[in-house]
């Protein structure tokens, strides 16, 4: 659940940036990863799933501890990525 949490949520927060970085600009200009769309219904769907997890719980915590650890290396990615 936490790699959903992940996959799904950078989708959604890809369409928040596109929303504002490229309101003015053509669907065809886009780049291909704002213009992939976000799926609403998959975060409804999860969101759902979440809340039914008992907290705190074993699985509860695996998935906050698997989520953090995703974000720790999406940061990691990006200062490598910088000079």
């Amino acid at each position: 659940m936490a790699v959903d949490y992940l996959v799904i949520g950078s989708r959604l927060g890809a369409e928040t940036m596109r929303r504002t970085l490229f309101k003015n600009v053509s669907v065809c200009d886009i780049p291909t990863f704002f213009a992939e769309g976000h799926a609403p219904e998959l975060w409804r769907g999860l969101c759902l799933e979440l809340n039914k997890i008992e907290h705190p719980s074993r699985r509860s915590e695996r998935i906050v501890q698997d989520t953090a650890d995703g974000y720790a290396l999406f940061a990691r990615a990006a200062e490598l990525q910088t000079d």
